[in-house]
């Protein structure tokens, strides 16, 4: 996967929570992980990831 293509999602997705207020669950699904896990970085309100996939 292209660090880039992560990158920004993470950073437009860390600076969103900075607006939250309280306790945070981060929930994300295939590109989605790689951009929670990042996201969340330096954040002390995120207090779990939640990593799902589908199959059938």
């Amino acid at each position: 996967m292209n660090p880039k293509a992560v990158l920004r999602p993470s950073r437009r997705s860390a600076s969103a929570l900075k607006n939250v207020k309280g306790p945070v669950v981060l929930v994300g699904h295939f590109h989605g992980g790689s951009v929670i896990s990042d996201a969340d970085a330096d954040n002390p309100e995120v207090k779990a990831l939640v990593y799902f996939g589908g199959s059938p």
